[in-house]
């Protein structure tokens, strides 16, 4: 993930004021956010040294100031390759809503055939999960964000103001647990009431699932089996 700060609005990245984020009066944040976040392509043989590809196209738009555009994307998700040769990910998004670039307002999925270009399929209006429902009035009318319920239901306390850091982990072909992170407020500070919570759900996928990769390692759905094997042997022990 390449991230530009204050990239709206200093040379040579800066956009149209038009293309810039306004205030962000919904969550009080003190400005807006004028980072720009670019997800990129890259190749390793060794997880140290990269070769980048270019930016990939489809899960944001870094021009977007409409509170269902998904103007920035986090670095953190998870890869999945399913038995049909396409791809998914899992990742996490966010808007001019937040006034801030962290991408932390919604959890998403989107699929592609090349790994370059990626269509949404659950974005910030169906997301999989989503912070606190709200209703903005944008270009005179209102909006309601997220039009449709979270795949894994309404938000709960502990996440209604940040969501963020999706891992799934492959239990079988079409299954597995994605872990996530989220506060309940969208600005956390010193208060002793805002601690970072972690959650768990189930999901199911109607692709089979090949391999996934949570940027540091690739699964398959042996290895779970495998690992059961072996913490059985231990058990034995």
């Amino acid at each position: 993930m390449q991230k530009i700060l204050n990239g709206d609005r200093t040379a040579p990245t800066a956009l149209p004021a038009e293309q810039q984020c306004g205030q962000p009066s919904v969550f009080n944040e003190p400005g807006p956010s004028h980072d720009i976040s670019i997800p990129r392509m890259a190749t390793t043989e060794d997880g140290i040294n990269f070769t980048d590809l270019g930016p990939i196209n489809g899960l944001n738009d870094i021009t977007g100031v409409g509170p269902t555009d998904i103007r920035y994307v986090g670095p953190r998700g998870t890869l999945m390759r399913f038995g049909n040769g396409t791809w998914g990910l899992i990742f996490s998004g966010g808007n001019c809503l937040d006034g801030d670039s962290d991408a932390f307002h919604f959890l998403g999925f989107a699929e592609s055939t090349d790994l370059r270009n990626w269509t949404v399929i659950n974005g910030i209006q169906n997301p999989i999960a989503s912070t606190i429902p709200l209703t903005v009035v944008f270009n005179g009318s209102p909006v309601t964000i997220p039009a449709n319920k979270p795949v894994v239901g309404d938000s709960l306390g502990w996440f209604n103001g940040r969501i963020y850091g999706p891992t799934f982990v492959q239990m079988g072909e079409h299954d597995g647990v994605m872990t996530f992170t989220g506060y309940h407020t969208p600005r956390p500070n010193d208060d002793r009431g805002d601690t970072r919570g972690i959650g768990s759900v189930r999901l199911h996928s109607s692709q089979n699932i090949v391999a996934i990769s949570n940027g540091d390692d690739e699964q398959s759905p042996d290895d779970d089996s495998q690992n059961n094997d072996r913490r059985q042997e231990k058990d034995d022990k």
